[in-house]
């Protein structure tokens, strides 16, 4: 009479899932976020991260805006303009990428938004602010 093989060991039970770590408070972005919506409180947070914020403000606050991120909080570089085609919505946004040579926000980039309607896409230049817009 033979004898039936053995089964296979039984796999070594697996580890408990260790959730991930909890993602860093966004401080610095909740701060320069309150900073601005306290003067300007129809701009609106878009979205915000550890070291990234937007922020949105129509075409005619845009410049205002723009002097005070650059003169109170140190945002004095302009690196990147970019354009954002919302088709369903019928608008076009512009959308400026700003950096600080301050210390403590060397790592932060800041985007400042508007927007405007497709038929007639007009919206103010922040060259007077940042002169590196226009190579943009």
């Amino acid at each position: 009479m033979s004898q039936a093989p053995a089964a296979p060991p039984a796999p070594p039970p697996r580890p408990a899932a260790t959730p991930p770590p909890p993602k860093p408070e966004p401080v610095r972005a909740k701060n320069l976020a309150s900073q601005v919506t306290t003067k300007f409180p129809d701009v609106k947070v878009e979205w915000m991260k550890e070291r990234r914020l937007k922020l949105s403000t129509t075409p005619e606050r845009i410049k205002e805006v723009a002097l005070f991120v650059r003169d109170s909080l140190g945002f004095d570089h302009i690196s990147t303009v970019s354009g954002v085609d919302w088709i369903a919505k019928n608008e076009l946004e512009n959308v400026y990428f700003i950096a600080s040579t301050k210390i403590g926000l060397e790592d932060f980039v800041l985007a400042l938004s508007e927007r405007c309607p497709r038929v007639n896409p007009v919206l103010p230049t922040l060259i007077e602010v940042w002169p590196g817009a226009e190579f943009h």
